[in-house]
């Protein structure tokens, strides 16, 4: 994501500075609030708007029961902008290690899911198919 040099805000420009700190990130942007995702559903959403600095975990949201899941973020923590860049590193990171730290190995398949995406400590295809959970 392009800035113009000249005339950044405090949040464009702590932006720009995540992005040159995690550059595998995205970014995307309205005019008054710039989100960053880093590692995927494994990572980190980031706000940035005029006021705060917001750590977000991702997360699905299921909006219409089980076939209408919607990808979403819960708050972790929120940050004035007059905190220190290495306050929201630091949080920014606590978050990646705790969203980590949610994937659990389903018993049956062997493969990684999020809280979200499992059901009785299987993930949601085999909590069909071995426990006999209707979705």
């Amino acid at each position: 994501m392009k800035f113009d040099a000249h005339n950044l805000r405090r949040f464009e420009a702590l932006a720009q500075t995540l992005l040159q700190t995690y550059p595998e990130a995205s970014a995307s942007r309205t005019r008054d609030c710039i989100q960053i995702d880093y590692l995927g559903e494994r990572g980190v959403v980031i706000l940035l708007t005029p006021d705060s600095v917001e750590i977000r975990m991702p997360t699905t949201e299921w909006t219409q029961g089980s076939h209408g899941p919607a990808p979403s973020s819960c708050l972790k923590k929120r940050h004035d902008l007059n905190d220190s860049e290495s306050e929201i590193r630091l949080s920014i990171q606590e978050a990646i290690a705790e969203r980590q730290g949610q994937f659990k190995v389903c018993p049956y398949c062997e493969e990684e899911f999020p809280p979200e995406h499992m059901a009785e400590g299987a993930c949601h295809g085999c909590a069909e198919k071995h426990l006999e959970i209707v979705f």
